[in-house]
């Protein structure tokens, strides 16, 4: 049967051993910080592109909301504002922070389609 002296120095000796050196703990730290300068530029983009696909969304309402505005309407150029809560069910905001605009034929408009790659125009 052991001693207890020599099952203290066993756990001694194996807590010793087990515990996380400093350069072990800075290569983890490196590590992490190069798998987060990787994904930062990766969820920018993925970013962008919700955003765009947002308004986009939003230019196929406004078009459609328009053609029925048109209908009935003939000759008159709408503002977004006049299609809620009729032909939509709200008013439609850029989710870039941009404005919409409705031509005179029935197509709407985002004003950061130029900068930001939205659509210029959905018919």
């Amino acid at each position: 049967m052991k001693t207890l002296q020599e099952h203290r120095k066993r756990n001694h000796a194996w807590t010793a051993s087990a515990a996380f050196t400093l350069v072990e703990i800075m290569i983890v730290v490196a590590i992490i910080g190069l798998l987060a300068i990787i994904a930062v530029p990766q969820v920018s983009a993925a970013r962008k592109s919700s955003i765009k696909c947002s308004c986009l969304n939003n230019l196929r309402q406004l078009t459609s909301a328009c053609e029925q505005y048109a209908f009935g309407h003939p000759g008159v150029t709408p503002s977004p504002g006049d299609f809620a809560p009729i032909y939509i069910k709200a008013v439609c905001i850029c989710p870039g922070g941009g404005t919409y605009s409705i031509s005179s034929e029935p197509a709407a408009s985002c004003s950061l389609a130029a900068s930001d790659g939205h659509a210029l125009f959905l018919h």
